[in-house]
């Protein structure tokens, strides 16, 4: 059983960019930062993307410094470039919450599901 399951919390690094399209596709781009102690301190910048995120979602009155929760996959695109084929792998969100001193329950519910599908497969391997 394969499983691509991104969640993380950790800060905006920039405030959220929207570009829409001339499909009406509406694409949020954020960076979020987060911090690791093991196996050295370092600050990793991850890129974020959303796809037609609703008129109300949170995001849209995130700012640069927020913290988030982002729950979502791993993804690498392709395109054409003038310097030839190119390609980024970044996590595209399912869903994203602003952290509040209490998490969302049903976000930390999906967390606590994706451990449990985590489990499950290691336990398959083995």
């Amino acid at each position: 059983m394969d499983l691509n399951l991104i969640v993380m919390a950790g800060r905006l690094a920039a405030d959220p960019e929207f570009t829409t399209f001339a499909s009406g596709a509406t694409l949020c781009r954020i960076l979020v930062t987060t911090k690791s102690t093991e196996p050295r301190r370092r600050i990793d910048v991850i890129p974020v993307v959303q796809w037609d995120p609703a008129d109300d979602a949170v995001i849209r009155d995130m700012v640069r410094g927020d913290r988030v929760w982002v729950a979502g996959a791993v993804q690498r695109r392709f395109w054409s470039a003038e310097a030839g084929r190119t390609s980024r792998v970044e996590v595209v969100a399912h869903d994203i919450q602003h952290q509040v001193a209490k998490v969302d329950a049903d976000l930390a519910d999906r967390a606590g599901h994706a451990a449990d599908m985590i489990d499950a497969c290691n336990e398959e391997m083995i």
